[in-house]
């Protein structure tokens, strides 16, 4: 069976979309799928193919401007129209890239259409706001045209058939963690009177890592906090920090292979997830498979749905009713709880591989 995933951004860039495709892709490979990975180029690169674990990458040139949206360049429409393959797996309803791969079904109409929407409901700045007023017709379109669409929460399932009342059978598969790799890495060796605090993703404004940032004023001098991702609101947080006075105690990590961030997962007191509206909290069941606390907004989606997983051991902060210098008496007090000891095997990559598979069976059956 051979697979195309389309999706905007790939490994070695960070974020939900990006881990997911490449965990999947990589474990269908060594099931015996033939897996090609068709991406862009966020930065303007011509188009090139690579291998990366054994999985075929195709990057095609792009537009990105202010990195908010990937416009793909006709050559990616024109690869996968004659591509022949059993199952085009488009991923994030939000990306162009998604409907590059429904313009290519269209036009070719043997292979089998899924997505996976990744789907929150709305943009998270002014112009993704209005530029999803006249896309959120053709998503709806999308979605009523397709074999299969896979959701990673049912709280995102819940939002897909209020929103779009598709006809295809929806199917539900959290994220996974890599769980050996995490329980095997080995913390750094810091300074032990020193308390960490870590985020791991992309630097959207939603995200609101600023927050955590701002929280640092009201935290003693020896609480750092380490930031791993790059993204459009970097410079933002670098001038916050500046004036704050907080750079000896803020750190921008940049990209960060996985080995390393499991090792920082392992090190941390804390993760901090205040991201304003997620589609599931995979790095907080990347924390607590690290034996690491985590607090994390309770966004009424997929990070509420997360916590309610695990609510012992997510501790719940609320960006929009609770005062920051809340948040630092929440770090200083869930600081102290590391290690925690808890079960996610459920969230075995492997696990979510198989149940991908079977989806894929099921829709070249209909």
């Amino acid at each position: 069976m051979k697979i195309a995933h389309v999706c905007h951004r790939y490994y070695p860039h960070i974020g939900g979309v990006e881990t997911y495709v490449r965990e999947i892709s990589e474990r269908l490979m060594k099931k015996g799928f033939d897996v090609e990975v068709l991406t862009t180029d966020p930065f303007g690169e011509p188009s090139r193919e690579e291998i990366i674990n054994g999985v075929g990458v195709r990057r095609f040139k792009s537009w990105v401007p202010n990195e908010t949206y990937s416009l793909p360049y006709p050559s990616m429409l024109s690869y996968l129209s004659a591509e022949q393959v059993d199952i085009i797996h488009a991923h994030n309803i939000h990306a162009l890239t998604t409907f590059m791969a429904y313009i290519a079904h269209s036009l070719h109409t043997k292979p089998k259409f899924v997505v996976s929407p990744f789907y929150h409901g709305r943009g998270h700045t002014k112009l993704t706001q209005m530029l999803w007023i006249p896309y959120r017709p053709l998503a709806k379109k999308i979605l009523k045209n397709v074999d299969g669409i896979v959701v990673n929460s049912r709280a995102q399932r819940t939002l897909i058939e209020r929103t779009f009342k598709p006809s295809s059978k929806i199917f539900t598969v959290y994220d996974g963690v890599n769980l050996n790799h995490i329980k095997s890495a080995e913390p750094f060796n810091l300074d032990e009177n020193r308390r960490i605090l870590l985020y791991v993703g992309r630097l959207e404004k939603y995200k609101n890592v600023h927050i955590t940032i701002a929280s640092m004023k009201y935290l003693p001098e020896n609480y750092h906090f380490y930031i791993i991702g790059r993204g459009p609101f970097k410079p933002f947080l670098e001038n916050l920090v500046q004036s704050l006075g907080l750079r000896g105690r803020v750190h921008f990590l940049g990209f960060q292979p996985d080995d390393v961030v499991y090792r920082w997962l392992k090190t941390a007191h804390v993760f901090v997830h205040l991201s304003a509206v997620e589609s599931f909290g995979m790095t907080c069941i990347e924390s607590l498979a690290a034996d690491t606390p985590v607090i994390a907004n309770d966004d009424g989606f997929g990070l509420s749905e997360t916590i309610a997983l695990y609510p012992e051991h997510i501790t719940v902060y609320k960006v929009d009713k609770e005062p920051v210098f809340k948040l630092a008496r929440l770090i200083m007090r869930v600081a102290e709880l590391k290690p925690v000891t808890v079960d996610v095997s459920r969230f075995s990559w492997d696990l979510i591989a198989e149940s991908v598979s079977t989806i894929y069976k099921q829709v070249l059956a209909k």
